[in-house]
């Protein structure tokens, strides 16, 4: 009976150890999470409420960006009683309003909202009111703690003018293109402002990245018959020899049709170049 208590105490033996040391993982993967806990949430929660900044004047466009940011603070934002994050987000909200301004003299502009993208930076979407264009900006702090930002609001003072260009081009080459669009949502610093050119551009001394739709009219090709039109476009876009991503587009219309209706109908093909 006793040597058949001792095996079974032999065989228990390695299940209790494993037990054992599950236990202690347990306590520490606990105590490791509760000190997480106390570092990111309980202590800024703790300094939050004792450090505050009482802001006397605010605007009604950053009173309502912050109530939107922190709507549990309500009434303290309301009487200007700002714990540390929320002062550190109207200065930049106020960063970001000046850089816009210093950046595009004589604009007005309005920051709808701000979306937050963790560790990295903040979208803002901003609103332009002598142009009526919509955009994006993007702030983020440096290892400084400096803000910093870029934008897409330049495109509004060159695109329409890159399009034209672009459209001579090609049709200098190739006369089945009828239309040429632009669009340049790249994020950029304060070299592209309000004075950016075509020139700028052409020369490459500033690279915006454009995206562009090309749309050809060449009526009844078959699907195989535009693939095999992919090697002309490549040579074309080659001879013009500017960086962007172009999507050319095939139009199931003649350019006679496309003219007259102003229409572009249904592609029947399309595929991308990247240059």
């Amino acid at each position: 009976m006793r040597e058949r208590r001792n095996k079974e105490k032999k065989e228990r033996a390695p299940f209790e150890l494993l037990t054992k040391i599950c236990i202690a993982y347990g306590v520490l993967l606990a105590a490791g999470l509760i000190g997480l806990i106390l570092h990111f949430i309980v202590i800024p929660m703790y300094r939050e409420e004792k450090f505050c900044n009482l802001v006397q004047e605010m605007t009604e466009d950053e009173r309502r960006l912050l109530l939107n940011e922190f709507p549990d603070y309500a009434d303290r934002i309301k009487e200007g009683k700002l714990y540390t994050s929320q002062y550190r987000k109207l200065e930049e909200i106020r960063f970001g309003m000046d850089y816009l301004e210093r950046k595009y003299p004589g604009y007005k502009f309005r920051m709808n909202y701000i979306d937050g993208w963790p560790v990295t930076f903040d979208v803002c979407s901003i609103s332009e009111e002598i142009s009526g264009r919509d955009f994006k900006m993007n702030i983020w702090e440096n290892e400084d703690e400096e803000f910093e930002a870029e934008d897409n609001f330049y495109g509004y003072f060159v695109e329409e003018q890159y399009t034209e260009y672009l459209m001579e081009q090609f049709s200098k080459r190739e006369e089945s293109v009828v239309q040429v669009t632009v669009r340049m949502p790249a994020m950029k610093g304060e070299k592209y402002g309000s004075n950016i050119t075509i020139e700028d551009i052409i020369s490459g001394k500033l690279d915006v990245g454009p995206k562009m739709d090309v749309y050809v009219a060449e009526k009844n090709l078959s699907k195989d018959e535009c693939s095999k039109y992919k090697k002309k476009m490549e040579q074309v876009i080659e001879q013009i020899n500017l960086s962007g991503i172009y999507n050319i587009w095939f139009l199931d219309l003649t350019k006679e049709e496309v003219f007259e209706t102003d229409e572009y109908g249904t592609s029947i093909y399309q595929f991308t170049i990247q240059w």
